[in-house]
């Protein structure tokens, strides 16, 4: 099972000269410190925490002043690729000056089906204060792999008078925010029957049921993996399956229709977005209903830069302006259909590059020859406070596909933020602005792991309530 332990006392920076002058780094055999700071994709590796055995001096299961306690982790990797750039992570959600934890931050990297132990030394000093400790730990990966937390709730005791109004448990071991208390002396963390999720991975397939409900609603969702011409795009008809689920059970979308591959050819777009003659004119009546629309295949720049592309699956890069539907275009058109609310996700790269990952290679499929991609865009947002888009990258970076949930990058993060994890005030809805920060912020830190930078965009009314739980 995994499990991790993030034992981060605000203090407690392994790094502090103080504490190097005063005790001895914890030493293990298994673990070496990683010398060589080269590292290269590979297969994604699965770290867990397997084992956690929590041994202190009287083996009461309580940390006391002047005690000390082991904590070993064993640490497997389950995985088809190396685990790389690995460090230990340990976080503590109170601050104690005289509690002091030791340990090697950085592991040397774990091949598939092996595994290392880390060893981290707890230190309680004279003054150490009477508290309950929420202790965290995880391991992080260069490329983004990290193992899952474990949380080991700490007691700590003085000996001093606050006793008399406090009672003093064991340690618990603590995951995914259920608890188990042990009696036992020794906790051994793959004897308990918890829930695992590997690889820090969100199960993006668990859809929730939100309260929100559409009653006059149209979700249209296109994606194109496989071009006649083009080299695929990865994990894009993924996106959508998942995608549709998410647009009926948490966006509460009433009519939702998929288009996949060799459905979205010729002049697909024009025929569906075009305000005077497309089909989607006939479904939308003005300023009453919402519109959603999702897009995940390929973005392709004119030669010049000046203008950017949805493309159809038999499109041809020599005939992309008029095969290709430009961006311009598309936003005019949606805008001009008069729906009450707009709101648009597009998983593309527009760079001239396709989505790559640790299992797809980056490709060019289009020669822009060095230039700038500066396309001309209506901008209806600025006008209609009711019109928002989510961009997967900025119009000049490259876009991630991610390899253990077969999604894009993006895609993940959306279904992530939707799931209720862009809630950042818990107030049990999701506006637009909080899904889009969540996105921004999780994208762009697991892709600075990689060797490309993606930045998502929003532009639009952040007010917009898309969910309620």
């Amino acid at each position: 099972m995994k499990k991790y332990f993030i034992i981060s006392l605000s203090l407690l920076l392994l790094n502090c000269v103080t504490f190097a002058q005063t005790f001895d780094t914890i030493s293990n055999e298994q673990i070496l410190i990683k010398t060589d700071s080269t590292y290269e994709r590979s297969l994604p590796p699965n770290i867990v925490l397997d084992e956690v055995i929590f041994e202190d001096e009287n083996n009461n299961g309580i940390l006391e002043a002047n005690e000390s306690a082991l904590l070993t982790i064993k640490v497997a990797n389950i995985g088809k690729g190396p685990a790389q750039g690995l460090n230990v992570v340990v976080n503590d959600d109170f601050k104690d000056t005289s509690l002091v934890l030791l340990y090697e931050k950085e592991l040397a990297d774990i091949r598939p089906n092996q595994e290392a132990n880390i060893q981290i030394k707890l230190i309680a000093g004279p003054y150490t204060i009477t508290a309950v400790h929420k202790l965290e730990f995880f391991i992080d990966e260069y490329f983004g792999y990290d193992s899952d937390p474990v949380y080991l709730i700490l007691n700590t005791n003085n000996n001093d008078s606050e006793l008399a109004n406090i009672h003093i448990k064991p340690a618990i071991v603590m995951t995914d925010n259920i608890e188990v208390e042990t009696k036992d002396t020794l906790i051994h963390i793959s004897e308990l029957s918890l829930p695992t999720i590997r690889n820090n991975l969100i199960d993006i397939n668990k859809v929730p049921n939100s309260k929100t409900a559409r009653n006059n609603s149209i979700g249209i969702i296109i994606g194109i993996e496989n071009y006649d011409s083009l080299v695929p795009v990865p994990y894009a008809k993924n996106d959508a399956y998942i995608m549709e689920k998410y647009f009926k059970y948490v966006l509460g979308i009433d009519s939702v229709y998929v288009y996949l591959n060799d459905d979205v050819v010729g002049y697909f777009f024009d025929n569906m977005f075009n305000n005077e003659y497309g089909d989607l004119k006939d479904h939308i009546i003005k300023d009453t209903t919402d519109l959603f629309i999702f897009y995940s295949g390929h973005g392709i720049p004119s030669p010049e830069g000046n203008d950017v592309y949805l493309f159809p699956s038999d499109g041809r890069i020599s005939d992309i302006e008029t095969q290709g539907y430009s961006l311009y275009k598309f936003y005019k058109d949606i805008y001009s259909l008069g729906a009450h609310t707009t709101t648009v996700f597009i998983d593309a790269c527009f760079n001239g590059s396709t989505r790559s990952s640790a299992l797809h290679e980056k490709h060019s499929i289009v020669d822009i020859n060095e230039v700038s991609v500066t396309p001309r865009f209506d901008e209806p947002w600025k006008s209609d406070s009711t019109f928002a888009i989510f961009l997967s990258s900025s119009l000049e970076e490259s876009t991630l596909g991610r390899d253990s949930s077969e999604t894009g990058l993006f895609t993940y993060f959306l279904c992530a933020g939707m799931q209720g994890k862009a809630d950042s005030n818990n107030d049990n809805k999701i506006t637009s602005l909080e899904l889009s920060n969540y996105i921004i912020k999780n994208v762009h830190e697991v892709s600075l792991r990689s060797s490309f930078e993606q930045t998502p965009l929003f532009f639009g009314n952040g007010k917009i309530e898309l969910i309620e739980y």
